[in-house]
């Protein structure tokens, strides 16, 4: 096993490159939180990085951060903003040429329906398109492709979803064991190449990953 600051998107093992838009899928079983702290935390380190909830408060990453010994103060480069019960539109205030811009749970915007979907997705890529890179974490307890509930909520979180799959430069999806949990292994994580046509290498694996405390090990399969 390897620890995350050893785990690579892109070829040389580096974690973001410029001007491209990755998207994580989580579900309920495993919590995307925990990816995008060690994202924040590795990055942040070198680089200008925004992270950006709608569904948690500032408090909830600064003190992610701490448990892995880590005090915002000592990451200069990072800026936690919580844009819980806000519309869409206040995420492009934090565009930065200069800054990669990690967003969790955008389809919070679509279920509450405080916007609707086409909203949503012009709004993101506009913040893409300002932005160094954008990194965004979506929840998928279904296949993107599959709407067998026809309810409102459902459609639109799979309207959004299919729509970000498509403008995607790489794919992270997170997902529990089939068999469940085992000692040594918490869930799969497993990158892909986005459905966007571009020349940007990506390092297309399956991990096992194992979390136990605040530390995050990472296995390829």
């Amino acid at each position: 096993m390897t620890t995350f600051n050893d785990f690579g998107i892109f070829a040389g093992e580096k974690l973001i490159e410029n001007q491209t838009f990755g998207l994580v899928t989580a579900t309920n079983d495993v919590n995307g939180s925990w990816f995008l702290t060690q994202v924040v935390k590795r990055l942040g380190r070198h680089e200008k990085v925004t992270l950006i909830t709608t569904i948690n408060d500032e408090e909830f990453y600064i003190e992610a951060l701490k448990r892995q010994g880590i005090k915002l103060q000592a990451l200069p480069n990072v800026r936690i903003v919580s844009l819980l019960g806000k519309p869409a539109n206040d995420v492009l205030q934090y565009a930065d040429k200069d800054t990669v811009v990690v967003l969790e749970n955008p389809d919070l915007w679509t279920a509450g329906g405080t916007n609707n979907v086409q909203e949503v997705v012009r709004t993101i890529f506009k913040l893409q398109q300002a932005s160094r890179a954008v990194l965004c974490l979506i929840q998928a307890d279904k296949p993107l492709l599959e709407n067998a509930d026809s309810s409102l909520l459902s459609t639109n979180h799979t309207n959004l979803g299919i729509q970000l799959l498509h403008q995607t430069d790489y794919v992270i999806t997170l997902r529990p064991l089939p068999t469940g949990r085992a000692d040594d292994v918490t869930g799969i994580l497993n990158v892909s190449r986005g459905t966007r046509p571009t020349d940007i290498a990506v390092d297309e694996k399956e991990y096992l990953y194992f979390i136990k405390g605040e530390q995050v090990k990472i296995t390829p399969r």
